[in-house]
């Protein structure tokens, strides 16, 4: 995510909910693309220790012939992925993993707009031969308890709509917890981005074989 410090809010967040620019590595040759459009979530706390690296990592142990490229980029919103869309289909990705729509939530910005932008980055992607899998998110009750439902149900609703995967709490268990966070408990520490390679690993996974 972003910009911002965390508030004790979070904690009311993860329970309601509770069941509910990174570097670019060479492509080896005979391998598909992954391309990951996030916020700073996919570079904390260092890229090379951040959750695309570990999923790279865990690919190679399975020896699955998938390179991720991570488009990562601290503060970047909804707008922002949108923004640079075409720059990252530019790598023919086979997958983008879509994990942006935190710093909206945080910003407060309109439920339709982040809608709409997730919306035509999906589509896109897909028209461009990419397989999506989408990242859920969660916000702060900043902006009162129905835009934090509303928020919610974005993510759900476009999975349903595009029938996309979706990873329904990126943050799942990260989030909120000081042991797998820094000082704000949004950005995971290096634990905290193994766990969050484990939030996304069961969706990712299937999509590669």
């Amino acid at each position: 995510m972003t910009r911002r410090p965390c508030l004790l809010g979070l904690v009311g967040v993860l329970l309601l909910f509770a069941g509910c620019g990174g570097g670019s590595p060479s492509q080896p040759s005979g391998t598909s693309v992954i391309s990951v459009l996030g916020d700073s979530i996919g570079l904390t706390p260092l890229p090379a220790a951040a959750y695309p690296s570990v999923l790279q990592s865990r690919i190679a142990a399975a020896s699955l012939p998938w390179t991720i490229r991570n488009h990562s980029v601290s503060g970047d919103t909804s707008g922002d992925g949108l923004a640079r869309l075409d720059a990252v289909l530019a790598e023919n990705p086979a997958i983008l993993i879509l994990e942006l729509g935190g710093n909206d939530g945080l910003d407060g910005t309109a439920i339709n707009t982040i809608r709409s932008n997730l919306s035509e980055i999906i589509t896109r992607a897909t028209a461009h031969g990419a397989r999506v899998l989408l990242c859920g998110m969660e916000t702060l009750p900043t902006y009162g308890p129905a835009y934090v439902v509303d928020f919610h149900d974005i993510y759900s609703a476009l999975a349903a709509q595009f029938v996309v995967p979706l990873v329904p709490f990126v943050l799942a268990d990260v989030a909120g917890n000081p042991d797998l966070t820094s000082a704000d408990l949004i950005h995971p520490n290096v634990e905290g981005a193994k766990v969050i390679a484990d939030n996304i690993w069961p969706y990712l996974e299937p999509m590669l074989r």
